[in-house]
């Protein structure tokens, strides 16, 4: 599905396309929670889960985001 892996500007590490496409949505709208993620990404992908998209920002960038407010209100920021 989605396995070829890109890098992210100046992150060293490999993230696959899902990720890479996750953290390029939290970065152009700040505070975004995951049913927005899930929205732009089923735009382009039809395949796409919400448990995809939980589960590549828990194993995939979970380093490169934080989640700002509570669980419930909250949204996804890039960190500093």
């Amino acid at each position: 599905m989605y396995t070829k892996t890109i890098k992210f500007d100046q992150i060293n590490d490999q993230i696959n396309v899902l990720g890479l496409e996750i953290l390029q949505i939290i970065s152009n709208n700040g505070g975004i929670k995951v049913q927005g993620i899930y929205d732009l990404l089923t735009q382009k992908h039809s395949d796409i889960t919400l448990n995809i998209v939980r589960n590549s920002i828990k194993r995939d960038i979970k380093q490169y985001i934080e989640l700002r407010g509570s669980k419930k209100t909250g949204g996804y920021y890039i960190k500093r």
